[in-house]
C-alpha cells in the first residue's frame, strides 16, 4: 500500500510539474502561508482554525490521520506547554484546478516545549502537499498529506 501511494504521488507530481504554474494562484498561496506563519508565531488559534476547513484531515508519513477536531484540541491544550513558536512555509509548487489548489510545501517549524522545568528547543522540517479550496474571502485547507522523508 505504501509503495502504491508513493508511486501515485510520483506520477501525480510528474504530471503536475509538466503544467505551467498559475502566477495568480502562486501569489495567493504565498500570502496565505505568510498569514499562517504569522498566526503560528503568535499562537493565534482563532486565525489558524479559520484557515482550515472543518472537514480537514491530515495524514502523516506513517499513515496516521488527524481530524480538524483533534487539531483544535491539540492547539488548545498545547499552548500552555509551548512558546517561541516560529513557522516558515516555503511554497514549492502550486497547481490550480477550478476552485481548488494543490500546494507542495516545505514546512520549517521551531518551538520551545516544556519538559519538566526545562524548555527544550524543537526544530523540524517536513514536506507536505495540501489541497485548498476557494471560499468567500480566500482559501481554506481541506487536506494535508505529509510526504515521506527524502533519501
Amino acid at each position: 500500500m505504501r509503495i502504491a501511494t508513493i508511486l501515485f504521488l510520483l506520477l501525480l507530481t510528474s504530471l503536475v510539474c509538466a503544467q505551467p504554474e498559475n502566477t495568480q494562484a502562486r501569489k495567493e498561496m504565498d500570502r496565505f502561508y505568510a498569514k499562517w506563519d504569522a498566526a503560528f508565531g503568535k499562537m493565534d488559534v482563532k486565525t489558524m482554525t479559520s484557515m482550515i476547513d472543518p472537514s480537514w484531515v491530515m495524514v502523516d508519513a506513517q499513515g496516521k490521520q488527524t481530524t480538524y477536531a483533534q487539531m483544535k484540541q491539540m492547539f488548545g491544550s498545547g499552548s500552555q506547554s509551548m512558546r517561541g513558536m516560529q513557522s516558515h512555509i516555503v511554497v514549492n509548487q502550486v497547481q490550480e484546478q477550478g476552485n481548488e489548489v494543490v500546494a507542495w510545501l516545505t514546512v520549517h517549524e521551531s518551538m520551545k516545549v516544556q519538559q519538566g522545568k526545562k524548555w527544550v528547543l524543537i526544530k523540524q522540517t517536513h514536506k507536505v502537499t495540501e489541497t485548498l479550496k476557494r471560499v468567500a474571502g480566500g482559501w481554506v485547507v481541506t487536506y494535508t498529506q505529509e510526504l515521506p522523508p527524502e533519501g
